[in-house]
């Protein structure tokens, strides 16, 4: 528990537990944990006692004690490291369920599948002007030079859109299932 501040500098209000749970929106419970972690106060309650908090006093210890939360400068506790681990292995859990549905890839795989399709892509829209251009040579209807240069680009995405593409994000990987396996039974 904290140490009562007397004649503190820091100005704010002071107040009683119920008074800091309403202002900062948590439970009377919450509070007495925040006083067992350390929270500052002026005078401990107890039977017949009231607590008095100063509330920027509080304010500001909750936001030293998120930034070392954040920052890593406070350990856990054991009950909170079991958690994070149970956490942890849960979702380690699912993410392997979900690979085996194929719901998820390795983004080394994505990436490279995407590289292939993208380069696709770029050649088959960089060939359209080659294409078109017999088409339309002395063509003066803009009408004509629409639905020709439409044409050759719906053709270049429906390439694009063809089983090859879903081959190459399958990608090379899809046959390594059982070495994934034994991966995991080693950790």
């Amino acid at each position: 528990m904290a140490k009562a501040v007397k004649g503190s500098t820091v100005k704010g209000k002071v107040v009683g537990r119920q008074d800091i749970a309403d202002i900062f929106g948590v439970s009377g419970p919450t509070v007495d944990a925040w006083m067992r972690a350390g929270a500052p106060y002026i005078t401990q309650g107890s039977k017949g006692i009231a607590w008095e908090i100063n509330t920027a006093e509080i304010s500001e210890w909750l936001v030293n004690k998120n930034v070392d939360e954040a920052t890593g400068k406070v350990t856990a506790d054991e009950a909170t490291i079991d958690r994070r681990m149970k956490l942890a292995k849960m979702l380690r859990v699912e993410l392997n369920l979900e690979k085996e549905k194929k719901l998820v890839a390795p983004i080394d795989e994505m990436t490279q599948a995407l590289t292939v399709i993208f380069a696709d892509m770029r050649a088959a829209l960089r060939i359209i002007p080659s294409r078109v251009y017999s088409a339309l040579v002395g063509e003066t209807d803009e009408t004509r030079f629409k639905s020709v240069i439409q044409a050759e680009i719906d053709n270049a995405l429906k390439d694009l859109s063809t089983d090859k593409v879903l081959m190459n994000i399958e990608g090379p990987g899809d046959g390594d299932e059982e070495e994934d396996t034994e991966d995991e039974d080693d950790s």
